[in-house]
Parts: C-alpha cells; sequence; structure tokens
C-alpha cells in the first residue's frame, strides 16, 4: 500500500499518524543503498512527531545493521 502523504487532509494525515502508532508496534525502516538494493528492518523504538507533514522519529542505540545502512 502506497500513502501519498501530498494528498491528505490534516486530520487524515493525523489519524494515520496515530493509528500507526498506538499502540507502539513494530515500525518498519526501509533504506535504499548505493547499489540499488532496499531494505526493510523492523524497529520498535519511534514516535509520531508530525502529521502535515507526515514525519516520524526514531532512535538507535549503538550501530546496529538498520543503523548502519544510513548515510549519516
Amino acid at each position: 500500500m502506497k500513502i501519498n502523504p501530498a494528498t491528505l487532509d490534516r486530520k487524515t494525515s493525523h489519524d494515520i499518524m496515530v493509528g500507526a502508532a498506538l499502540p507502539r508496534p513494530i515500525a518498519f525502516i526501509s533504506t535504499l543503498g548505493a547499489n540499488g538494493i532496499y531494505n526493510l528492518a523492523p524497529y520498535s523504538f519511534f514516535i509520531p512527531m508530525a502529521a502535515k507533514p507526515a514525519i516520524v522519529g526514531w532512535a538507535s542505540v549503538g550501530r546496529g545493521m538498520e543503523a548502519r545502512r544510513i548515510p549519516w
């Protein structure tokens, strides 16, 4: 499923963000490597920060597999 946040009104965007994070589910952090390979990793430590634009914050302890794939 793809959701284009640009097409959503503020309330719908807010409802989707809240519904996606409460109760605390597993989020999926996705990255695209320089070699064109996608990575999707489960992550449970995240929080919605804004609905419009849709922003989710996450934190990582250490440099696990997910963190190593993100270009700091």
